[in-house]
């Protein structure tokens, strides 16, 4: 920790967590790798969470927990404490909202490594896919063994418990969480070839994604790290049909957006909406 703080001290972008040496004054029976690689990862959690006062002072670029919650006032993005402008430099961690169920990487890093990698990078936010089969998938993560190989502790987790600790792991180094609904079904997105260009589809309607939101939403109220909700990843044409904004139908995403939000708003009143305009969030000619 002390070797953190001080690398911090001298220079804000050398912000490195020193090598965990090997275990080799552990005894024989911890030398087993996965044990070696679930005490690993404790001590690195520890290690960040001790440290994470340090990492906002050393690096200027993360938004500090007494500068939340953050408020948009015209075009900006500020502190609802300080009124200060914020930027906002996300990066997106995909792959929960895929088959796997699970943010990519953690079959090659541990979680909590791949958190702190991000601060280094020097962004301060990720948005954070998920689908709505994970939301109410039961049973453990599909080939848990392989996608969490360097995570064996999390291997006996649900889908969404696996989120709640890849929300943890990112907000304890400090960093800001944006959740993104990005499909219904999991899968990749996107294309005007599948049926997920609206909000809803055959398999989840209008109201369980409606429930859903309203379930995220209090699941991290707590977390004042978690700052944000883009309720819906590149609404588009598709198999069911072309969306609309204003008109009042039953594919007017203006009027969905704006129940979302509502549900949303409700259980964490003071979480950023985003809402994507039609057209793979490229046209917004219509939105006032």
């Amino acid at each position: 920790l002390d070797a953190i703080c001080r690398n911090s001290t001298e220079d804000p972008q050398r912000l490195v967590t020193p090598p965990i040496p090997p275990p080799r004054h552990l005894p024989v029976m911890a030398r087993d790798h996965g044990r070696y690689l679930q005490l690993r990862r404790k001590l690195l959690a520890w290690l960040l969470l001790q440290a994470t006062a340090a990492i906002e002072t050393a690096a200027p670029w993360l938004i500090p927990v007494s500068e939340l919650p953050l408020e948009t006032r015209g075009p900006h993005v500020v502190s609802a404490v300080s009124g200060q402008q914020k930027t906002l430099a996300c990066v997106n961690w995909y792959g929960a909202h895929m088959e796997m169920l699970v943010s990519n990487g953690l079959n090659r890093r541990p979680l909590a490594e791949i958190a702190q990698s991000i601060v280094e990078l020097r962004f301060n936010c990720v948005r954070l896919p998920y689908s709505l089969d994970l939301v109410y998938a039961t049973g453990q993560v599909p080939n848990a063994s392989a996608a969490l190989a360097y995570d064996p502790e999390l291997q006996e987790l649900s889908p969404l418990e696996l989120f709640d600790a890849t929300v943890k792991a990112i907000t304890d180094v400090g960093l800001l969480v944006i959740l993104n609904n990005h499909v219904s079904s999991s899968m990749w997105c996107c294309s005007s070839g599948d049926s997920e260009g609206l909000w809803y589809t055959s398999e989840y309607g209008e109201s369980v994604w409606l429930e859903h939101l309203t379930s995220m939403a209090s699941r991290y109220r707590d977390d004042a790290r978690v700052v944000g909700f883009d309720l819906r990843n590149e609404i588009r044409d598709g198999l069911q049909g072309e969306p609309s904004w204003g008109d009042g139908s039953t594919r007017d995403w203006a009027q969905a957006a704006q129940k979302g939000a509502v549900r949303v708003l409700r259980e964490k009143p003071e979480m950023l909406i985003i809402i994507s305009g039609l057209s793979y969030s490229m046209y917004l000619c219509d939105v006032r």
